[in-house]
């Protein structure tokens, strides 16, 4: 009751947008927005808390206790809440769902986030998907593999498309998205990075003995295949909005107070417009994505270009994205288009290396309608060839999910 009482409370000065989505796989995208939903709830309620305890920061003395309150919170509430939401996402809807895409339920095991954690024994996992059988062949193994970066880097994108058509982000996403851009990046600074292919570690660990074996590399390849990767990474955060984002989260709400800050953007008559990267692993290797975003009022296009970076394949794609036109005062659609040209996804044998080069096709749609005010209906619905796309199943065939809404 004290939580809904919250976000009642909050909803009155702070519009939010909740959805509750049904896919029957419990696909990567519905899951992503759904825990954008939780996250959404939490935020307006610590806002409303955030207002009943207000200090006077006029003075240095104010200052220092508004800082110092404000960074107790985020250590013990709000990072806490980002890193268990990301947790869940990476686990069940970034290794489990691309496992149940091939038939594999698996089940999940959590530790309580940090700080929480060094009251309870230790373990080398913050979240543990444990499969029902061992991956068929390649491509499933490392789509497993590298399927919880991706759902953070999935969910990365959505909270960065989604501040940017409302023009607003609230602290709590903003701590979301750091994590997912930062997720393994502690990894890069272990002075020994795979050498020898031996033993099960890490995503990234698998994600690389996949790699290994998916192209038939020598023995001696391991320690540049490493390499590689932890360039790859390092390359994703040439990003503006994560930048801005850093300083918004210091700065912003640290310094000042601020709760919601607004995106950077730049604006050219009655549009504006911004530039943003995305970074992925995929079976071929990492790939990167250029981001440009148009706007006008709320209606926002995304137009993008990706390309593979490993060298092992050649692999690369383009596409777009409308989100959200308002049609009526109750009815919005939505829309997007990508096409590939990528390896062959060879599902059905366990040790095929050179499959032949393919293009590939994606398209869908997404329509909101709110007949009853507030709550609505969502329903979207695609078709796609087989291939990496970003967030969507692997295999060719219908997708889509259903739900409920409410703004």
């Amino acid at each position: 009751m004290l939580m809904l009482s919250l976000v009642l409370g909050g909803a009155e000065t702070e519009p939010f947008h909740l959805e509750v989505l049904a896919d029957p796989v419990m696909g990567m995208e519905a899951g992503v927005r759904d825990v954008g939903s939780v996250e959404a709830v939490f935020s307006v309620a610590t806002d409303a808390l955030a207002r009943r305890f207000t200090l006077d920061e006029s003075r240095w003395s104010g200052k220092v206790l508004g800082v110092a309150s404000r960074l107790a919170t985020m250590a013990l509430i709000e990072l806490p809440l980002a890193e268990l939401l990301a947790t869940f996402e990476h686990e069940v809807f970034g290794h489990g769902a691309r496992r149940r895409e091939f038939g594999d339920w698996p089940s999940y095991q959590f530790r309580i986030p940090f700080p929480y954690s060094l009251l309870e024994p230790a373990h080398d996992y913050s979240g543990l998907t444990v499969y029902v059988r061992e991956a068929r062949g390649s491509a499933e193994r490392l789509m497993g593999a590298a399927g919880g970066l991706e759902a953070e880097h999935f969910a990365a994108y959505w909270i960065e498309a989604r501040a940017l058509r409302e023009d607003e982000v609230s602290v709590g996403r903003l701590l979301h998205y750091g994590l997912a851009r930062v997720s393994y990046f502690e990894r890069l600074l272990d002075p020994h990075p795979l050498g020898s292919l031996s033993g099960t570690a890490g995503d990234l660990d698998q994600y690389e003995q996949g790699l290994h074996r998916q192209f038939n590399l020598d023995d001696t390849s391991g320690g540049r295949l490493s390499q590689m990767v932890t360039r790859s990474m390092l390359a994703s955060l040439i990003d503006p909005f994560f930048w801005r984002s850093l300083w918004d989260g210091v700065v912003g709400h640290l310094w000042f107070g601020a709760r919601h800050v607004q995106p950077l953007r730049f604006t050219i008559g009655q549009f504006w417009w911004f530039v943003g990267t995305r970074f992925n692993l995929t079976p071929f290797g990492p790939e990167h994505t250029l981001d440009v975003f148009i706007g006008h009022d709320q209606a926002l296009l995304d137009v993008y270009l990706r390309v593979g970076t490993s060298g092992l394949a050649s692999y690369f794609g383009a596409g777009a994205r409308m989100f959200d036109v308002s049609l009526t005062p109750s009815l919005s659609l939505g829309g997007e288009i990508h096409a590939w040209s990528q390896p062959l996804l060879l599902f059905e044998y366990r040790g095929a290396f050179d499959a032949p080069q393919s293009f590939g096709f994606s398209a869908a749609v997404e329509a909101e309608w709110h007949p009853l005010g507030r709550l609505g209906l969502v329903a979207r619905f695609g078709a796609k060839s087989r291939g990496v796309l970003m967030g969507q199943p692997a295999g060719e065939g219908v997708f889509g999910f259903a739900g409920v809404s409410f703004r």
